[in-house]
């Protein structure tokens, strides 16, 4: 079991729980085993948001109706900020 650390951002008020990058990351790579890769991104160099994404590619399915390969993706999004 993979637990997400959290707590209380007091710089943006009670409503919202400040969750770390890191164990997002780390619950993205527990849950969808070691043969995925985690692509992370921080837009703008900017550390307090996060958009992390992974390729599920063990579920990868043949789709001629698309005329390839459908591959279904993870994406999360993460604001240290308040924002999102």
């Amino acid at each position: 079991m993979t637990t997400i650390n959290r707590s209380i951002d007091t710089n943006v008020g009670p409503r919202f729980l400040s969750i770390s990058h890191e164990s997002l990351i780390e619950v993205a790579r527990s849950v969808t085993g070691a043969t995925n890769q985690v692509k992370v991104i921080h837009p703008r160099g900017n550390p307090n948001k996060l958009f992390l994404t992974v390729d599920l590619k063990q579920y990868e399915t043949n789709v001629p109706a698309l005329g390839g390969t459908l591959v279904p993706r993870l994406w999360m999004r993460n604001h240290n900020d308040g924002t999102g």
